[in-house]
């Protein structure tokens, strides 16, 4: 936190143009002039200050990232591993299938992310239910 408020206070490059240029005897300045006549001693000073503020920062981002990747992994294999949803999957494919039926298209032997999103947009009869909907609705009522 320390260091963040050190970044905002560099100087710009017109108020270093400006203390390099004056004549101000050291020990009338003030702390921030100070301040500004220790950063011009180094070159790119901001650039330093960067880098030490992401070494002191990266353990926690690393950690903090690794947690959440670790979630991510958890939720996929039990995306994977459930049972349930591969049962709706299936019907959702058997109701798909009919519906292509009509139509002339081939058999599909499985879902596409496209085809999973038209099925939440496609509405029922009714106008309001989608096809997904009520594969859910009915596997909820039959408990499958």
């Amino acid at each position: 936190e320390k260091l963040s408020n050190k970044e905002l206070l560099l100087p710009t490059p017109e108020e270093l143009k400006r203390l390099k240029n004056c004549s101000i005897p050291i020990a009338s300045l003030g702390q921030s002039e100070l301040f500004f006549l220790s950063v011009i001693k180094y070159d790119r000073f901001p650039q330093m200050l960067a880098a030490f503020k992401y070494t002191l920062q990266f353990r926690e981002q690393v950690d903090s990232l690794s947690k959440s990747l670790q979630l991510f992994a958890k939720a996929c294999d039990e995306i994977v591993e459930s049972d349930r949803l591969t049962s709706l999957l299936k019907r959702l494919l058997a109701v798909g299938n009919l519906m292509n039926e009509s139509s002339g298209k081939l058999k599909a032997s499985g879902i596409t992310l496209d085809s999973l999103i038209k099925t939440a947009t496609k509405k029922g009869s009714d106008g309001k239910t989608t096809v997904i909907n009520h594969l859910v609705s009915t596997a909820i009522s039959n408990n499958l």
